[in-house]
């Protein structure tokens, strides 16, 4: 098992990187790299993904599309090591999102009613780079302690994590994790006992 420590918020220069770099599914030949950065402080969490990739796909855009078909990148977090219930975060680079909560993929329920109502903004955006995309966001503990209402990170917690780029439908379809799942698994990303470990600093 993988671990990474989630350091207090800072510029993004000072976050450590993990590498979504664990190819999944079928090997492939383009060049394509992801990586991950995350902090927190007092009401959120941060995210920043982003990847190396020349062929861009970004056609999904509405509410109920599937961000995974196009370039996209994933955080996936279990806020409570007690519970195997994990939040799944899809984002492409018009950042369509895909939310939703379960344990695995057939109980996973998309909570587009939270954001339709405007409860909760992870307030996302998209830079282009020379040779990528950076997606960052923010995650309110407000939405956390909907469904876990204990979180409260602290120096010393921890919570389990996976990261993600993928590509269903890309000139190259690809499949990369930062903590390894098992391939005989089916829907493998969706197992929350695959994930790696965060640390809080």
């Amino acid at each position: 098992m993988k671990e990474y420590t989630i350091i207090r918020k800072t510029d993004w220069d000072n976050v450590p990187r993990l590498s979504i770099d664990h190819k999944e599914v079928m090997d492939f030949d383009e060049d394509i790299r992801a990586w991950a950065q995350v902090c927190y402080d007092d009401e959120y969490l941060y995210v920043r993904l982003s990847a190396y990739e020349k062929n861009i796909r970004a056609e999904q855009t509405g509410r109920f599309d599937m961000p995974c078909y196009d370039s996209c990148l994933e955080f996936f977090f279990s806020p409570d090591n007690n519970s195997l219930k994990y939040f799944n975060i899809e984002m492409n680079p018009n950042c369509s999102m895909f939310l939703g909560i379960g344990t695995n993929i057939e109980d996973l329920i998309r909570l587009d009613q939270l954001r339709k109502n405007g409860k909760f903004s992870f307030n996302p955006s998209v830079e282009y780079t020379e040779d990528g995309w950076v997606l960052t966001y923010s995650i309110p503990y407000s939405f956390i302690r909907f469904f876990f209402p204990n979180f409260n990170p602290k120096s010393g917690d921890t919570m389990r994590a996976n990261a993600f780029k993928c590509g269903d439908k890309c000139v190259t379809p690809h499949y990369l994790s930062w903590n390894p799942v098992d391939p005989t698994v089916k829907n493998s990303f969706h197992n929350p006992h695959a994930f790696g470990l965060m640390k809080f600093a």
